[in-house]
């Protein structure tokens, strides 16, 4: 199943419309995790290269959806990807106190391309692909699509051994 919804501009801000649920291909995320804890938003053309759209902040706030919280992770051509974490809303907002089912988001991009498994790495590029894949959603080449905490970034003492690679 394919759990969709499209994204619409209306009186100069966004709203999304779900579409009726759909038989469509698995992938890895969905065989693991089953498809109701993804949805996919696709953002029309019109939308999508229009300069001074705003995409990169309204889609890196969390979605509502039945009490759930969806994070985005990943933007490929015209769709952004969202994952169903562990935070539940309280009626106020966010709660302190995670659902014990599901998983906080770190965890879920640990799962899918663990560090630890990744330390000769010369770049940590394969560890930011879902966030940097927010810079296609913008036109504005000089608005950041993610940004690392200190803490998750860990210095090697000894120089690459090839070349580093740049993206961008």
């Amino acid at each position: 199943m394919q759990f969709c919804g499209t994204l619409q501009r209306v009186d100069g801000s966004y709203k999304i419309c779900l579409e009726r649920s759909q038989l469509g291909p698995s992938c890895r995320f969905t065989r693991r995790f089953g498809s109701k804890n993804f949805l996919r938003i696709r953002v029309p053309s019109t939308i999508l290269h229009t300069a001074d759209n705003h995409l990169i902040n309204y889609f890196c706030r969390p979605f509502v959806l039945w009490g759930c919280i969806f994070r985005p992770f990943y933007a490929k051509d015209a769709n952004i990807f969202l994952f169903k974490t562990n935070e539940v809303m309280d009626g106020t907002g966010i709660s302190s106190t995670p659902s014990p089912t599901g998983m906080t988001f770190l965890d879920f991009i640990k799962w899918h391309n663990p560090p630890e498994f990744n330390t000769g790495q010369v770049s940590v590029y394969s560890l930011l692909q879902p966030c940097c894949a927010y810079s296609v959603i913008s036109s504005d080449h000089d608005q950041v699509g993610c940004s690392i905490c200190p803490w998750a970034v860990k210095f090697s003492p000894r120089p690459p051994s090839r070349p580093i690679q740049y993206f961008g």
